[in-house]
């Protein structure tokens, strides 16, 4: 169980993830952005958001030269389309929202995959800056410690 200062320098990183989370995801879809959401748990926290988010972020490979390790339309991703396509029922609303057509979408996914949009990665640096994460973390048990032994002495 984590002291009450730990516990708020974690829910402080979870809600600064949450937010950067929101702020690097694509523009083209505000509900993604608002299916972002932190939930806690007993001892930290999880981001969530809509299944196609993971996609975005760490990118599809496509089908084409996809036995060329070389080729462009190969990411390091565990995602990829490489003997089916991607369904429709995840691509219609957004392909509907940008009035393209949704099969075409699903060929150029399954042909050339999603480059990565890397979100998670920009998040980590982002929030390592200044008062990085482990500094809060260090901060927020040194203050649990200070109480245990305050109490102690009482």
């Amino acid at each position: 169980m984590l002291g009450k200062n730990l516990r708020n320098a974690v829910l402080g990183i979870g809600i600064e993830y949450k937010n950067s989370f929101q702020q690097f995801s694509p523009v083209f879809n505000s509900a993604l952005k608002k299916s972002i959401k932190l939930n806690k748990t007993e001892d930290g926290f999880y981001i969530d958001g809509l299944l196609y988010y993971h996609f975005l972020d760490k990118g599809v490979s496509g089908s084409l030269k996809a036995k060329d390790a070389y080729s462009i339309f190969q990411y390091d991703t565990p995602f990829s389309y490489k003997d089916k396509k991607p369904p429709i029922s995840a691509l219609k609303e957004w392909a509907d929202a940008k009035n393209i057509n949704v099969y075409a979408v699903q060929n150029s996914i399954f042909r050339k995959g999603l480059v990565p949009r890397r979100i998670g990665d920009k998040v980590e640096v982002q929030l390592q800056r200044g008062r990085g994460v482990d500094d809060r973390l260090v901060e927020g048990f040194s203050k649990d410690l200070d109480d245990i032994f305050n109490e102690e002495e009482k």
